[in-house]
């Protein structure tokens, strides 16, 4: 594709990775949400913290969900609210039958990255997301 114009899109690369839901709940034991925001909108989930200094959102497929869109303001970084937004998204999918959980963390992030790790979650594939060249 490259030879054909496409081009790196974003950062370009990224880790999908997976976890049991069951396994990282249990090693998130202790970690309370803080005052935690939900807005359920059928198969999905919004999570905010603090008046939206951390974010996150799932979403469910059958027995699968998929946590995205994790975010934490810089200022409000290192006290464990990422940590908390996971919590409360993977409480909300085991309730709603999620048996496996996957994200997408582009391949620079290395904080997430770190996070994820610690939490139980495995790199399954690598991903490259390309553009096509204008028209």
């Amino acid at each position: 594709l490259r030879a054909l114009g496409w081009e790196p899109f974003g950062v370009g690369d990224s880790e999908t990775m997976l976890a049991g839901v069951a396994s990282v709940l249990r090693g998130l034991r202790g970690a309370a949400p803080a005052d935690p925001e939900l807005v359920e909108d059928g198969d999905r989930l919004t999570v905010r913290l603090h008046g939206g200094a951390a974010t996150g959102g799932a979403s469910l497929d059958g027995d699968w969900l998929c946590v995205h869109s994790v975010h934490v303001d810089p200022d409000h970084r290192r006290r464990g609210l990422a940590t908390s937004a996971v919590a409360e998204l993977l409480d909300w999918g085991a309730s709603r039958g999620a048996r496996t959980v996957w994200l997408h963390v582009e391949s620079d992030n290395a904080p997430a990255l770190a996070l994820y790790a610690g939490l139980g979650f495995r790199v399954h594939h690598l991903n490259r997301y390309l553009r096509a060249p204008d028209a």
